[in-house]
């Protein structure tokens, strides 16, 4: 086998490889073997087939399937003693459609885009800003009743009262000019807790049971803000609809929120160091803190991706990424959007940019990622996601079951690895630096934050 790269410019190159019948001829032979004893064909005993009845017969798929396993292995050897390092994976240029199985010998030609290397600039990080958040005891106790009532029970209340612990169910049915349900027209069920409902329409069901009906100008009680969100339609609609509706109430909930005792101090902090009320503060305090710390050193990561990305100067292989976008672009066009091309091309070459300085960093500082953390990281991914569509209990023997669906689909094991590493990197990169810091209320951090998201996306 004769594995090359030439065609160099710059860091785009094409790796070509030669493969002649000697490369796989033993391999194949003991395939061709391994099919005799399997296969069932009429007229021979089970392993008495000749070799040219199974050459006539699956020569051609035998062939083909051995040449891509020493293929692969070939270009794996080359790239390993060599010490190649390249950007993302080789491109074929071979069209399945143009290469003859039936032939003996062939040859494989790949764009591929070589990795350079980058000097870090990691002085400018140390303008960067680190910020402390100050978390006051009232909103420790608004995030508390806020927890407490996410963690409630429910009970049906005889009428609804216009506080925070209640919520209904209301239905909208929009009727003609006769009084009577408008055929084809608006009948939508929606759910509303005491938070989020409409002032007039609280006014209008204040004291009022379950079974309550009554009808109203609906623009009488919603905004067309209001009626947008709650009829789900644009505002344009909102002019084709008939005024008067029927409003019925339901159902009428109360929410039935857990006290603030010692069974609520251990269910949250079970190793029975919490026994007053205090103290139940001080450690949720403790808790919102280090959460925020976790988003601030978010924050902080971007600024330092951006950064590094802004001052790290280094060649890149442009003509091999522009043709990895443009085959993603090809086989993904729902997601691919003509008009946006320029600039998705300029972020996919951002991201590419990021991945090699996060490999490169990785590998300077010895940086590893095991399987475990990799398994530990999607665990959280998988069960986030199902805890936010049935907030229920979920078993560890279903949450291992569901992790290793995902780990085993599509590319999902190398990118959760991927990110596991770009968290270490930016630990070191973090440990590296000496920023500024700031300390903020939670007001000026959510505007902190929120600016940080613009400017990301």
């Amino acid at each position: 086998m004769e594995v090359n790269i030439n065609n160099q410019v710059g860091l785009d190159a094409i790796l070509s490889v030669k493969i002649q019948e000697s490369d796989y001829k033993e391999e194949f032979d003991k395939s061709l073997k391994d099919y005799g004893r399997k296969m069932n064909v009429p007229g021979f005993r089970p392993g008495k087939v000749p070799n040219g009845v199974i050459q006539k017969l699956i020569g051609k798929d035998a062939r083909h399937e051995t040449v891509e396993k020493v293929l692969q292995k070939g270009i794996n050897e080359y790239i390993e003693s060599n010490k190649i390092k390249m950007v993302l994976s080789p491109i074929s240029t071979n069209k399945p459609e143009d290469i003859d199985w039936q032939k003996t010998d062939f040859e494989f030609k790949y764009d591929i885009g070589l990795k350079p290397e980058v000097n870090l600039n990691l002085k400018p990080l140390n303008s960067l800003t680190k910020y402390v958040v100050n978390v006051s005891l009232d909103e420790v106790k608004k995030d508390v009743d806020e927890f407490r009532r996410r963690s409630a029970g429910v009970e049906y209340a005889e009428a609804y009262q216009n506080t925070e612990d209640f919520y209904v169910y209301m239905k909208f049915t929009e009727l003609d000019d006769s009084g009577q349900p408008l055929e084809g027209g608006l009948d939508k069920t929606k759910n509303f807790f005491n938070n989020n409902i409409p002032k007039k329409l609280a006014e209008l069901i204040d004291g009022k049971t379950t079974g309550f009906e009554t009808t109203v100008k609906i623009a009488d009680i919603f905004s067309e803000d209001e009626m947008a969100a709650t009829f789900e339609i644009d505002k344009l609609s909102i002019k084709d609809l008939f005024p008067d509706f029927k409003v019925s109430l339901m159902a009428v909930l109360k929410l039935n929120l857990p006290e603030l005792n010692q069974e609520f101090f251990n269910r949250e902090f079970p190793d029975g160091s919490v026994t007053t009320l205090d103290e139940f503060y001080d450690r949720w305090k403790t808790m919102m803190e280090s959460h925020l710390a976790t988003q601030s050193n978010n924050i902080l990561a971007g600024e330092v991706k951006k950064s590094l990305l802004k001052d790290s100067k280094m060649d890149m292989p442009e003509g091999f990424i522009k043709k990895y976008f443009d085959m993603w672009a090809e086989e993904n066009p729902k997601e691919a959007k003509p008009e946006n091309y320029d600039k998705d091309l300029e972020s996919f070459k951002e991201d590419v940019k990021w991945q090699i300085l996060s490999e490169q960093v990785a590998e300077q500082q010895s940086i590893e990622v095991k399987e475990e953390e990799v398994v530990h990281y999607a665990e959280g991914l998988i069960y986030n996601a199902l805890y936010r569509s049935n907030p229920q209990d979920i078993t560890r023997e279903q949450l291992q079951q569901y992790t290793n669906n995902y780990l085993t689909k599509d590319n999902n094991y190398n990118s959760s690895a991927a990110t596991v590493r770009d968290g270490k990197v930016f630990d070191w990169l973090i440990s590296q630096m000496d920023p500024k810091t700031k300390s903020v209320d939670t007001v000026q951090f959510e505007e902190i934050k929120s600016n940080s998201q613009l400017t990301q996306n």
